[in-house]
């Protein structure tokens, strides 16, 4: 009786060790198939999104390429899906019926466009197959914007430019900077300066099928004068203003080979002055360079704004109403002993855009008329002081990038002060309230289209 009871007391125990298991199992195979296959999901879901942006943002760069809404949604249509297939090829990890919708749109008021794609794979499931669930839809949609483009390039076309045969590179660099943008869209402008300045181009959409266009007017550029910053920086942002176009990128190319040698101001003239008239007069002023390329002397009152873009502004073409003056009765250059510091009784404390000669970036002594070194100063205080005003322009939020080039000029560009005017980062006096721009060196060039490259590269990516 005893052995017979053992055994009837343990079948039960058996039993119900098998039931529970068998019915543990009907609810933990279902749980192990969704975590199976929950991970296979999550998996092709990450790739499908990485494909997604990945043809969002190369769609919306493609943006540039075409003349008209309608071409530049063909080429984005065709960028932003040979990206996506590239990313997240057909059949990958088993999956099938791949959807891919790409949308263009613009928004002629706020100036963006954008590019969105909305994408969709089968994903096959495996341990779900016990419950008859096969498969599952992964659906993933992004979008990308790129703002309209405003761009004033303003090209160096100084003297030092010519003596080092850098004016056919400069031309090839800043034709192809030119090309990135999207004709029809974006808007660029041009602008050369030496001891005056000459706007070749108001900034158009047509840039590039105008004629001339500013690939032609590149061409043409001749070069020779000094460098007038101030009045370059200046008036091409004044071309922005005129635009106020706020929800597009506003940007400022400064291109150069050396530190601001003029500024334009209202001069006023000394009393003992050889001048027939006392009255102040209005224009550019740099220095004498004699032949072994030293500074020499202050040497007249020039013209301050060119003609054309072959036109170059000589420190020979002195302004009007200069009958008597010292600089002028000598011809500007074919002496040494007469030239404007007989007849200017100080510098002025502002360019005539109202730019600080005075203050900011060097000290100077206004009434040192006879110093080489007070042009030096006040050139470079008044470009640093329109670059400074640009900045601060909240409606506008204009950008300034910088490119200068070594191996040309006695006066090459100053690290320091280039990032300065741009607000580059890794300028000391950097203002992270104001929009970073960048300053990009090239040591000689054939390095410019390097240089241009990195700039328009930058653009392009703050316009995504």
């Amino acid at each position: 009786m005893t052995i017979c009871s053992r055994i009837r007391n343990s079948n039960p125990k058996r039993g119900i060790a098998l039931v529970t298991v068998g019915l543990a199992m009907l609810v933990l195979v279902p749980i192990i198939g969704l975590g199976i296959d929950g991970s296979s999901l999550y998996i092709v879901r990450a790739r499908l999104s990485q494909a997604v942006d990945a043809g969002v943002l190369a769609g919306a760069q493609s943006l540039n390429v075409g003349q008209d809404i309608a071409s530049q949604t063909a080429s984005a249509t065709a960028v932003a899906t040979k990206y996506f297939n590239a990313n997240f090829p057909t059949g990958l990890w088993g999956t099938s019926n791949p959807s891919v919708a790409v949308t263009v749109a613009q928004n002629d008021t706020t100036h963006l466009r954008s590019v969105a794609i909305t994408a969709s794979v089968t994903a096959p499931l495996y341990f779900m197959n016990i419950v008859h669930i096969n498969s599952s839809t992964v659906q993933i949609s992004a979008t990308a914007t790129r703002r309209d483009i405003n761009v004033m390039l303003v090209l160096d076309r100084s003297g030092s430019m010519v003596d080092a045969g850098a004016i056919p590179s400069l031309k090839s660099a800043a034709t192809s900077f030119v090309n990135q943008f999207a004709s029809g869209r974006d808007k660029v402008g041009l602008e050369v300066m030496g001891g005056g300045t000459y706007m070749a181009y108001s900034p158009s959409v047509n840039f590039e099928t105008d004629s001339p266009n500013v690939p032609t007017l590149i061409g043409e550029m001749a070069g020779g004068g000094a460098t007038n910053t101030s009045q370059a920086l200046w008036l091409a942002y004044q071309q922005l203003v005129n635009l106020n176009e706020p929800g597009a990128l506003n940007v400022i190319v400064l291109f150069t080979d050396g530190r601001p040698t003029a500024f334009t101001g209202s001069f006023p003239i000394a009393a003992s002055s050889h001048c027939t008239s006392k009255a102040n007069k209005t224009a550019a002023i740099t220095y004498y360079v004699d032949n072994n390329q030293n500074p020499f002397a202050n040497a007249g009152l020039f013209q301050y704004l060119d003609t054309s873009i072959t036109d170059v502004n000589t420190e020979g073409e002195v302004i009007a109403g200069s009958a008597g003056c010292a600089y002028n009765n000598n011809q500007v250059w074919s002496g040494t002993a007469e030239n404007v510091t007989q007849d200017i009784a100080s510098f002025p404390s502002q360019d005539i855009y109202g730019n600080g000669t005075n203050t900011g970036y060097q000290a100077v002594t206004l009434t040192a008329v006879s110093n080489t070194a007070t042009v030096d100063a006040t050139s470079i205080n008044a470009a640093d002081s329109a670059a400074t005003r640009i900045r601060a322009d909240a409606n506008l939020t204009p950008v300034i990038y910088t490119i200068g080039l070594g191996g040309t000029s006695i006066y090459p560009p100053e690290t320091g002060f280039m990032q300065r005017i741009s607000n580059d980062p890794a300028s000391p006096t950097f203002n992270s309230a104001e929009a970073a721009g960048m300053y990009v060196y090239s040591p000689d060039y054939t390095q410019l289209q390097a240089a241009f490259e990195t700039i328009a590269s930058q653009l392009l990516r703050l316009s995504q």
